[in-house]
């Protein structure tokens, strides 16, 4: 599962570096090419660390040789001082 997203940042003067403020978009995928498939229902976050880093669950469903499951997967995203996110 590949999950990806798109953020605002802002700077904040008690920590002296950039932390998030927004999320603009998550989008999620399966890592590998096979016959399976993925649909992206939504998603869920939370963030943490006075703001340095977002935890994002995203859900869906997925569907292998017919059958359907509904799966959620977590990720994190972290906000450097000087505004990259990694």
């Amino acid at each position: 599962m590949l999950i990806d997203g798109s953020f605002e940042t802002e700077y904040n003067t008690l920590y002296q570096g950039q932390v998030f403020s927004d999320i603009n978009s998550i989008t999620s995928k399966l890592a590998a090419r096979s016959s399976n498939s993925w649909t992206h229902n939504g998603y869920d976050y939370r963030r943490i660390d006075s703001g340095s880093t977002y935890e994002v669950t995203v859900g869906g469903t997925y569907k292998r040789l017919g059958a359907s499951t509904n799966v959620y997967s977590t990720a994190e995203f972290y906000c450097t001082l000087r505004g990259a996110i990694q």
